[in-house]
């Protein structure tokens, strides 16, 4: 099985997003002053913006074509207000695929990415975000012919949109689904399957 058909299996599988985060807070803190137990409003403490979260995906499966693939993603976003955030992560896949009677084949996917999101509605969001990844891929002569295989960062320019359902005080389903309008036929297969790009997790 030819490379692009390899990532073509593997990434048609939602992703899987585990975000950990600060409980939700509101814009101002009330406090109580010293002389009047009167409550008045303080700045929010800019630590409670912050979030974390990431992709963890894991695949391995035995047979005639043994798998395995792994996912890590971390990520660290900024609440901006309280309808944009933004943020960024790095991004690590590992792919070992052996198809009996063939060699086996792996490879390894670095990079990084930075994000930003508008929620125009408490379950709604705009999405964009900007990603380079580095792998391996054909090195073309001037005929057109493949010379050799070598490393090189790939970028991507994912723009679209998600949906979040509540799932109770701190749980969440997120459904995000994005297109690549940087998509090369020649590389980009390297590390998506298509130009279109779906996750699904959950969220807390």
């Amino acid at each position: 099985m030819c490379k692009k058909t390899i990532f073509l299996v593997l990434f048609l599988a939602f992703s899987l997003n585990l975000w950990a985060q600060d409980s939700t807070k509101t814009n101002t803190n009330r406090v109580f002053t010293a002389n009047n137990n009167t409550q008045s409003d303080a700045p929010p403490n800019w630590k409670d913006n912050v979030f974390f979260g990431g992709n963890f995906w894991v695949q391995i499966a035995a047979g005639s074509v043994g798998t395995t693939f792994i996912d890590i993603s971390p990520l660290v976003g900024y609440k901006l207000s309280p309808n944009f955030r933004a943020g960024a992560g790095v991004t690590y896949r590992y792919l070992s695929q052996t198809i009996f009677p063939y060699p086996s084949y792996t490879a390894s996917i670095y990079g990084g990415r930075a994000f930003m999101q508008y929620y125009p509605a408490p379950t709604l969001f705009g999405h964009i975000e900007f990603e380079s990844l580095n792998a391996r891929v054909p090195t073309l002569a001037g005929s057109g012919t493949f010379l050799e295989m070598g490393r090189e960062f790939i970028p991507s320019l994912l723009v679209g949109g998600g949906y979040t359902q509540s799932m109770g005080a701190k749980l969440g389903l997120n459904l995000t689904i994005l297109y690549n309008v940087m998509y090369d036929n020649l590389k980009s297969p390297y590390i998506y399957p298509s130009p279109w790009v779906i996750r699904m997790g959950f969220v807390y």
